[in-house]
């Protein structure tokens, strides 16, 4: 069995006009391709140099762009008029380079590479009311300009990114004790959670117990709650003692899929068969982030979770969980490693493999860690979603962390397809070397 890829991509989208490289993607079994900005490179001003992918640049000869980000067309003035936000404009002195962009789009599409979007990439919009914008002015600006999209463009679909709250846990790290974030306590969700017979300021206080409950732990109270602990109806058992944090969770899963559903609904008044995708993080965090699967994949029609697995830098499966241990532990003195890494693995529902402890983290995973935490994490996917054609992780190498090497990739392909999935989304195609490329293909179809 073959698994489709959908191949994300960052700028500059020059060589789309080229014939030999849209063959690389037809001969590696690729027909699905995100641009990941929608934006074109204006060669007339501006200083940063956008380097062509490295299967590619050795094609021309190293090339690269030098020049600016801007939109790659003209907004629909219309559209836009009474949601409040104005989008950047395509510059006069780039519509040329638009146009061609346009029509290496077009091209693309009838080669029988379909073409997908991530999220709106192409500028900040510009809000022209004195008070500030909503929620619902945000989503609904989003789901405008997706509409402005496919309408100027042959586009098969589109991804956001995210959605989700946070659940990074050490403090100072990308905004760190996201886990333990006040909930935002405008008019707007107040008048929600009020709805839902919920008080935001009894959900905030209880998120600061939480947070204060994680300090100072005794190793005898965790080794009982590890050893007693073993069935779902345990779960409920501590949720029934503090049905406010079973409501913070439902709080977030309800604006969660109120950010989701506009925006599918409205892509689907432009065209039933557009692709409409969201990328959270995998099924273990997923639940404290507010994103229930099940819910989601009746407003999606992909759920691109994301299978980072590398240590450090942002995102990274193995970093997420280095920096919970680190954390818990300089919370809680009376606790070792060891017992700190089993009150993870009972928390997440994943288990490393022996031997395999935090100092080994920044060398390659043993393959038994994508036989057991990939395999299980692709294996809840497709149990939470129910539709495997509805499944498309994204997988990949690194994001400012310690890189995974070609043997862990393949090791990674093989657990999502003995999970049973058939696609994967792969970030990011401007990184890939030929060695990585031939371990990409050996998974992909041939036409």
């Amino acid at each position: 069995m073959a698994l489709r890829p959908l191949i994300f991509v960052h700028p500059p989208y020059d060589y789309l006009e080229d014939e030999w490289a849209l063959d690389k993607f037809l001969s590696g079994g690729v027909r699905d391709v995100m641009l990941g900005y929608w934006t074109i490179i204006d060669e007339s001003q501006g200083e940063n140099v956008y380097s062509y992918p490295s299967l590619i640049s050795a094609h021309y000869g190293g090339k690269s762009v030098k020049g600016r980000p801007v939109p790659a067309f003209h907004p629909t003035a219309e559209f836009y008029k009474d949601i409040g936000f104005i989008p950047p404009d395509l510059p006069k002195e780039a519509e040329e380079k638009a146009e061609r962009f346009r029509r290496s789009v077009e091209r693309t599409t009838e080669k029988g590479i379909n073409i997908y979007t991530f999220g709106i990439s192409d500028g900040s919009p510009k809000w022209t009311r004195n008070e500030p914008p909503s929620h619902r002015d945000s989503v609904e600006y989003t789901a405008t300009r997706l509409q402005d999209y496919y309408l100027n463009f042959s586009i098969a679909g589109c991804v956001l990114d995210g959605p989700g709250y946070g659940y990074e846990i050490q403090p100072g790290f990308g905004g760190g004790g996201q886990a333990f974030a006040k909930l935002c306590n405008c008019a707007e969700c107040r008048e929600k959670a009020g709805s839902m017979g919920l008080d935001i300021e009894k959900m905030n206080a209880k998120l600061d117990e939480l947070f204060n409950l994680l300090h100072g732990l005794k190793k005898e109270q965790v080794s009982l709650f590890l050893e007693s602990q073993r069935g779902m109806f345990d779960a409920i058992d501590l949720l029934l003692e503090e049905p406010i944090f079973f409501d913070i969770l439902r709080f977030k899963t309800r604006l969660i899929d109120d950010q989701i559903e506009p925006v599918y609904r409205k892509l689907k008044q432009v065209d039933e068969n557009i692709i409409f995708g969201i990328c959270p993080r995998l099924p273990c965090f997923s639940t404290m982030q507010g994103c229930n699967f099940r819910r989601l994949s009746k407003i999606t029609d992909l759920i691109n979770s994301k299978h980072y697995l590398w240590m450090a830098g942002i995102d990274g499966f193995k970093g997420t969980i280095h920096r919970y241990a680190q954390t818990l532990m300089d919370w809680n003195p009376d606790l070792d490693e060891e017992i700190i890494m089993e009150l993870i693995f009972k928390i997440f529902g994943f288990r490393m493999p022996e031997g395999y402890t935090l100092s080994e983290y920044e060398k390659p995973c043993p393959r038994e860690f994508f036989q057991g935490v990939v395999y299980t994490e692709s294996k809840k996917m497709l149990q939470r979603i129910g539709d495997v054609e509805k499944v498309s992780p994204f997988i990949g190498l690194e994001h400012g962390g310690v890189w995974l090497n070609a043997q862990e990739l393949r090791y990674l392909l093989e657990a999502i397809e003995d999970a049973g999935l058939t696609r994967f989304t792969y970030y990011v195609f401007n990184t890939i070397t030929d060695e990585i490329w031939d371990v990409i293909t050996d998974f992909t179809p041939s036409y």
